[in-house]
């Protein structure tokens, strides 16, 4: 028994023996290493400061791989001790301060930070309840400002100043501030101090850099510039409609060359102020049209600065009632004096002569034979006053240059007279601005009114 005892303990021994001489071998063969008292395993000159180095282009350092329940069975583990643990398939090492496995998957531990906020008082992804809008809100304490992305680009930012930054411009199909429901509806950056506003991906309006606003157009010839294509009907009205619904407002105050404003204290549909000139009014037709057009109550229509068919004539005004100017009176009142009219449209003129031996020759003002119209269906029309004791006098020789006043029954008298002319007004003739030439006859009488045109009240009848 003892000898077989014995025979086992040596081949221990053995065994052992053999160890160390594979040791000695390995030592042998770096004995290079060992002369910098560190040892390198596929390398001759290990790194200085690395006890053991491994260097292999084709193998990895493989550490003791236990189960959990075996990594928590090691007695008395070393402190810095590391295995691989196969359950929780990660590096542990024992850490003998806090006698605890450390985790190289889940970091190191460090001290406990500082007490963070309740919970109730955090913002939550979910949303947020009980909100105390005197005290919460979101944002920052110190001087830093607040960026908003998505998709990780910048849309806006909350600078440090009392304002809100666009990151981007948009565009009028895409305005950067728009509508869920309406994406094409909204505002944005059109260009440098340019804003844009647009609906239906369209731009409706345009504020420049130099403070013009622009309506359905991308450049401005005013301060306001509003361009349409609406027409004079119940849907469409006009292009800018002004309503004052006080009874003694103004609908639409206009001013110029640096005047003040000034409208009615009773109100008006429109007050215009300048200062050598108070409105302006072009119309391009050359064949009918009117400047301007007064309408009443009742039915009564003015026309000023109208071409009038079928007779193709030019009108200054054209209206019922009388032509009348303003004088005073005696007293210092201001009275009216009314101009005669006539089925006609005349020209007349006056003037005074000498009889000498009972003749007197007159000729016609150059300027009023160049615009009278003299001949038999026109015949002109001469009134003498004689303004001395004479055998009263006739007028012979009459033409559109001259006319002749003779005393009656062969009369020498020498006597002053005055006379008046009244003749038919004569052609108009008209150049435009591509130079056509049109000419308006005033030989007609009796000329029919125009038809009253109709307005928006007489379609709402």
């Amino acid at each position: 028994m003892n000898k077989y005892h014995f025979y086992t303990i040596s081949a221990n021994k053995l065994k052992n023996i053999s160890n160390v001489l594979m040791i000695i071998a390995v030592l042998l063969l770096h004995k290079n290493s060992l002369a910098q008292n560190n040892v390198g395993i596929g390398t001759l000159t290990p790194t200085a400061s690395a006890l053991l180095e491994l260097v292999s282009t084709d193998k990895g350092f493989l550490a003791p791989r236990l189960t959990t329940a075996q990594r928590l069975a090691i007695p008395s583990p070393a402190n810095g001790l590391m295995v691989y643990d196969l359950n929780l398939e990660c590096y542990y090492f024992y850490n003998a301060v806090t006698s605890i496995w450390q985790s190289t998957c889940t970091g190191l531990q460090g001290p406990p930070g500082p007490v963070g906020p309740p919970a109730n008082n955090a913002w939550f992804l979910i949303g947020n309840a009980g909100i105390n809008v005197a005290t919460n809100f979101l944002g920052t304490t110190d001087l830093q400002p607040i960026n908003v992305k998505t998709n990780n680009v910048t849309r806006f930012i909350f600078p440090v100043a009392n304002q809100v930054h666009a990151a981007v411009d948009g565009t009028a199909a895409l305005p950067f501030y728009s509508f869920l429901n309406n994406t094409g509806m909204g505002a944005y950056r059109a260009g440098a101090n340019i804003l844009g506003f647009s609906t239906s991906g369209l731009e409706r309006m345009r504020v420049s850099a130099n403070g013009r606003v622009s309506i359905n157009a991308i450049t401005t010839d005013g301060q306001l510039d509003v361009k349409s294509n609406f027409n004079t009907s119940v849907a469409g009205f006009s292009t800018i409609l002004g309503v004052n619904a006080n009874a003694t407002g103004t609908g639409l105050i206009a001013i110029g060359q640096g005047q003040a404003i000034n409208a009615s204290l009773t109100g008006s549909g429109a007050s215009i102020v300048g200062n050598n000139l108070g409105l302006f009014i072009e119309y391009n037709s050359t064949t009918v049209g009117d400047g301007i057009k007064i309408q009443n109550t009742i039915g009564d229509i003015w026309s000023v600065g109208s071409i009038i068919l079928p007779a193709g004539t030019k009108r200054k005004i054209v209206g019922p009632g009388a032509v009348s100017t303003i004088v005073k009176d005696l007293e210092g009142n201001e009275v009216m004096l009314n101009c005669p009219e006539s089925p006609e449209n005349l020209y007349m003129d006056y003037g005074v002569g000498v009889l000498k031996d009972g003749y007197a020759f007159i000729e016609i003002d150059p300027i009023l034979q160049k615009n009278i119209i003299v001949n038999e269906q026109h015949p002109i029309k001469i009134y003498i006053q004689p303004e001395g004791n004479c055998n009263g006098v006739f007028v012979q020789n009459k033409s559109v240059k001259s006319f002749e006043v003779v005393e009656l029954n062969n009369g020498k008298s020498n006597v002053p007279f005055s006379y008046q002319i009244v003749a038919t007004m004569g052609d108009q003739i008209s150049t435009d601005e591509k130079g056509v030439e049109r000419t308006y006859k005033y030989t007609h009488r009796w000329l029919k009114v125009p038809e009253k045109g109709k307005t928006l009240k007489d379609l709402n009848k």
